[in-house]
């Protein structure tokens, strides 16, 4: 603590009154620095080599303003500096400021061990739990049946006459093409027949080999796009 003396006052013992106003007081230990009343803007009092009151300013990883804020420097804060995570549990922005950030564990329909590995464990929409997607994938069919939506191509392989595929909701903005590839005898048909089928039509025929058809699934059903296949 600071002890402020009148000039008129005669200091006794090993006090000193220095001309800057500031004392010295090394008698008893309880003071040993030179400590001044005024201190300039944003600057501490830090003990020097020579174990004297220094003022200096604050730098390094931080800084420190005159009011107080202490700002960290960019990159300054290490993993080791970090409060623990539970098992599982990650930080995420909560309003794009990191004095909301907050530490949460996934839930719903998904979650996420400490190893990083998701596991879906609801579906809420068209496709059930375990469906694997792949980028220009290719799944197929034999006979009637349903047409595959986890792939970007399905080939139909017909067995007799009037196959009866079906084809549920897909995904919004899904592209699906059908591709009538091969059949078992001469004269084979299949009729595809889609849960919901854009507009009036409600079946697609496919009639020759090489029929095709180009679906978009948007606004809750499938759009046909082109292709030969029949639509009616």
């Amino acid at each position: 603590m600071s002890k402020r003396f009148n000039r008129d006052v005669e200091l006794m013992g090993s006090a000193r009154l220095m001309k800057d106003g500031s004392v010295i007081v090394d008698t008893d230990g309880s003071i040993k620095a030179d400590i001044k009343d005024a201190l300039a803007s944003g600057k501490i009092y830090v003990g020097n080599a020579s174990g004297v009151s220094a003022e200096v300013a604050m730098s390094g990883d931080a800084t420190l303003a005159n009011t107080g804020a202490l700002t960290i420097a960019t990159g300054a804060v290490e993993d080791s500096m970090i409060e623990g995570l539970a098992d599982g549990e990650f930080i995420i922005g909560v309003d794009g400021t990191a004095a909301n950030n907050a530490k949460v564990t996934t839930s719903g329909d998904a979650t996420i061990a400490n190893d990083g590995t998701v596991t879906v464990t609801a579906s809420t929409g068209a496709f059930s739990v375990g469906t694997t997607f792949t980028t220009g994938s290719t799944t197929t069919s034999s006979g009637a049946g349903a047409v595959a939506i986890t792939g970007s191509i399905h080939e139909v392989t017909t067995t007799g006459t009037g196959d009866a595929l079906t084809l549920a909701d897909g995904a919004e903005g899904q592209h699906l093409h059908i591709v009538y590839v091969a059949e078992g005898a001469g004269g084979d048909t299949a009729v595809l027949t889609p849960t919901n089928l854009a507009g009036a039509n409600t079946t697609i025929t496919f009639t020759d080999l090489g029929d095709s058809a180009h679906l978009l699934f948007t606004a809750g059903a499938w759009y046909f796009l082109g292709g030969e296949a029949t639509v009616a």
